[in-house]
């Protein structure tokens, strides 16, 4: 859900928080106030607190990071480094229809 933070200052970690204990995938959007390492560790915390739970029949939850290509791939790359720690999968949608970058030299 994009733009979580002009609705609530602290919506994206509120939305991190809400996942774990309801045990939902929570897809961040590309369109977030706070930086990607913030709600990673907000939402791990938060996985260990349900984990805690002795009473917890909730299932983990799963995050995970929607990210368009900047222009510029280097900025891109740089602007979503996350922690090393962090396991990561990316997967890459191309469209069967012609974008503006596929038709000026990019894959």
């Amino acid at each position: 859900m994009g733009l979580v933070g002009t609705a609530h200052p602290d919506g994206e970690f509120v939305f991190a928080r809400a996942s774990t204990w309801c045990g939902i995938p929570y897809c961040v959007s590309t369109a977030i106030s706070k930086l990607y390492e913030k709600i990673m560790q907000c939402f791990i915390s938060e996985q260990k607190s349900v984990a805690a739970n002795s009473n917890s029949a909730i299932p983990p939850a799963n995050l995970f990071f929607q990210l368009y290509v900047h222009s510029r791939v280097d900025v891109t790359v740089k602007s979503s480094a996350p922690d090393p720690s962090a396991r990561l999968r990316w997967t890459l949608h191309h469209s069967r229809y012609p974008r503006h970058r596929q038709t000026h030299g990019r894959p």
